[in-house]
Order: structure tokens, then C-alpha cells, then sequence
């Protein structure tokens, strides 16, 4: 659902970047002086996919090349992108293998560890791959200085005291994306109200289990507080957190544009429009995308009538609350996007009216489109109100 936004669509980058190492890889065949020449264009990105490649690589990595430079000097974008490492995880968590050390100068980091294989989905499904002090310190030491993007997936954990440790590291960061935070449960203090009947989560829910894996679970940094003050990221334009927190009001983020987030369905509707509104209000001038990936259903109108900048709005059709309504015209939204999910397909249509209502009312003067993606329930669902947005100069597409 972050297609359209501010640093446009993931998948559309990492196609670039494996087609751009394709003609990186041409080149270093045709002789051994144009490889050698080519060093620092050979090396600026590295793409793994395959965890029994790193050992060899971190050792050609470690090198000298005529320059007398090591190879791993002139690497500037370093993803990891590899089957979840199970057991190899108490050496990887260090350092990733010894590829940040031999890499001191990136500026991009991205970091996935997936579960390629149905086998593999069934027995590690719960598990997760906490980052260790030693990589945290190793990352605000060594690469933070530089890093301009940061990526750790839906497998990699953090919690929110060693997140926030390194982003205060980081003071160039422009792009971060931390896919499996860890976050205490919101107090009254932190997000303005508290549903006492929400059910509160279980330490397994946040930790994952173990599943007899032997991963380490995530620590925090001893003798680390509340560090909100501390986090000032002048750079920073998007913010991809699941699970969102509270504390993102504290944040320097003067010139942030993009935020992606998710909650869990146990927060109860309450206490998560509650956090949202808590974290993303005081940047509310200068945010114009928003995509609520997951979470309780909410009234979305009341998240965006906080954002008067906000022109782009991308959200599930079960987080949706029909009854929503707008407390006044949002002036410069010209895009939604919505996620279809299965079992909510009689909801579609409620929601295409509950927008052209709005639309009809003048509270969306400036829509221009709106974008269906996920699940396809069939033309049936938005043929009738294809036409009748039409009328109003508005394109609806799947």
C-alpha cells in the first residue's frame, strides 16, 4: 500500500536494483582490467539472498583492492534480503556476519529475513530475530553517522528504548522503516485515553515463541531510559512503524511526510485512534501521506481531519467505520487507496458511499482518484459507482 507515496513503490525498487546488478555483473566478465576498474562501481550495492553467500563475501569484502582500499570501503547500499536463519542467528545478531564491520560507509541498510517455504511458515511462524546490543552499538558507531535509510523487516525485532537509542544515532536519516517494534502497552499518560476493556497482550504476542528455535529474544540497551528527547531527525521524511507508538510526538521530525502504520486489533477502537492521534498531531502540518495498514477499525475521517496538509490516504476496507463522517472539508486530500480484505466485500460498497457522500457535500474538493488494491471481489462491486464518480470528475480503479 505504499505505492504513490513520498519514496514510491518497494517492489518497484528492488527490480531497479537486481536489474541494475545485472549490468554490473556483465561489465566484471568482460576482462579482468575493466573488473578491476570497476571496483568502486561493482561494490556500491550489495544484494543478498542467500545466507550461505555471506561468509565468502564478508572475506572478498575484507580485501584490498590496487587502490588499497578494501573492497567493502566503496558499498553504499547493503540489503539483506534472505530466508530467515533460524540457528544462525546468535552469530548474524552480533553484526550481521561481520557485513557491517566490512562495510563501514553504507548508507542504505535494509534488512528482511523471510520464510520462504511452507514447511518453514508452519514451525517458525511466531518466531522473531531480536538485534543485540552489540549490532545496535555496531550501526550507531560505525554506519550511523551516514545512514540515510533503514529497513529492518517484519522478522527482525527491536524494541521501542533500543529503537529509540538508535535513531538518536542517526542524524541523517531520511527513510526508516522498523516493521517489528516492540512496544510497551500505551498508559493514559501516553495516548490521551484508555479503554478499560481492551484486552491487554501477553508477552508472547510481543516476543513471539520460541518454537524450541533457540533465538535469542531482543534486549534492550542497559541503562537506557526514556530517550524521546533525544530523537531528532531533521532529514527524516517517512516513517514506517508496526507498532505505532504514542511517544513519536516527542520526535524532532521537522520535515516529515510519509507514515506508514499498523496497530494491533487488541488495542480496541479507543485506545488506537487514541495513539494516533497522540503521535502524529504535532506533526500534523507537514505530514501529506498516511497508510494505516492494520488495526482496529476506526474513524478514519477523524485521523485525517488532524492531518490539514494530508493528500494522500491509504487504508483497509475492515479498518474502515462506516459511520465515519468528516467534521469538515479536507482541502488538499486528491488520492485514497483502499486494501480489500477477504470477508469484507458487502462493506465495499457502503464505504464507496460513504466517500461519494462526502464527495457530494463538497468535504473532498479536491479528490481526483481512488485506488482499490488487495483482494478481488469482481467488477460487481465498484461497476455502479465507477460512473457515478465520474460525474464528479473522479477516477475509481482496481
Amino acid at each position: 500500500m505504499s505505492a504513490g507515496g513520498v519514496f514510491g513503490n518497494d517492489n518497484v525498487l528492488r527490480v531497479n536494483i537486481t536489474d541494475s546488478l545485472r549490468t554490473r555483473r556483465a561489465l566484471s566478465l568482460v576482462s579482468w582490467q575493466v573488473h578491476t576498474l570497476c571496483d568502486e562501481f561493482l561494490f556500491e550495492t550489495i544484494y543478498i539472498t542467500e545466507h550461505k553467500h555471506i561468509h565468502p563475501l564478508v572475506k572478498l569484502l575484507h580485501r584490498c583492492a590496487d587502490s588499497g582500499l578494501s573492497r567493502g570501503w566503496w558499498c553504499r547500499q547493503l540489503f539483506l534480503d534472505i530466508g530467515a536463519p533460524h540457528n544462525h542467528w546468535s552469530s548474524g545478531r552480533r553484526d550481521l556476519w561481520g557485513l557491517l564491520p566490512a562495510c563501514p560507509r553504507i548508507v542504505d541498510l535494509h534488512c528482511d529475513l523471510r520464510l520462504k517455504n511452507l514447511r518453514h511458515r508452519r514451525r517458525w511462524h511466531n518466531t522473531r530475530y531480536g538485534l543485540s546490543n552489540h549490532m545496535t552499538m555496531t550501526i550507531a558507531n560505525t554506519v550511523g553517522p551516514n545512514l540515510r535509510l533503514l529497513e529492518f523487516g517484519e522478522r527482525v525485532s527491536l524494541n521501542l528504548d533500543t529503537a529509540m537509542f538508535l535513531l538518536s544515532h542517526l542524524p541523517h536519516l531520511e527513510l526508516c522503516r522498523l516493521l517489528c517494534l516492540k512496544a510497551p502497552w500505551p498508559v493514559e499518560e501516553d495516548s490521551g485515553s484508555v479503554d478499560s476493556e481492551d484486552e491487554r497482550l501477553s508477552s508472547d504476542h510481543w516476543e513471539g515463541k520460541s518454537n524450541g528455535s533457540g533465538v535469542e529474544p531482543d534486549t534492550a540497551l542497559e541503562g537506557v531510559a526514556t530517550l524521546s528527547d533525544r530523537v531528532r531527525l531533521p532529514s527524516l521524511r517517512l516513517l514506517h512503524l508496526n507498532t505505532f507508538v504514542p511517544v513519536v510526538s516527542k520526535w524532532e521530525l521537522p520535515k516529515l511526510e510519509e507514515v506508514l502504520l499498523a496497530l494491533t486489533r487488541n488495542y480496541g477502537e479507543n485506545l488506537c485512534l487514541a495513539v494516533i492521534l497522540k503521535g502524529l498531531t504535532p506533526h500534523a502540518s507537514h505530514i501529506t501521506h498516511l497508510t494505516y495498514e492494520d488495526g482496529p477499525c476506526i474513524d478514519v475521517w477523524v485521523v485525517a481531519a488532524h492531518l490539514p496538509a494530508l493528500k494522500y490516504f491509504a487504508f483497509g476496507n475492515s479498518q474502515f467505520d462506516l459511520d465515519s463522517s468528516l467534521p469538515r472539508p479536507q482541502e488538499n486530500l486528491h488520492t485514497i487507496v483502499i486494501n480489500r480484505r477477504p470477508a469484507f466485500e458487502r462493506e465495499m460498497s457502503k464505504l464507496l458511499l460513504n466517500i461519494a457522500h462526502h464527495v457530494k457535500t463538497n468535504m473532498l474538493p479536491a479528490l481526483q482518484q481512488i485506488r482499490l488494491v488487495g483482494m478481488d471481489y469482481g467488477e460487481q462491486y465498484i461497476q455502479e459507482h465507477i460512473e457515478s464518480f465520474q460525474s464528479y470528475g473522479i477516477h475509481l480503479s482496481a
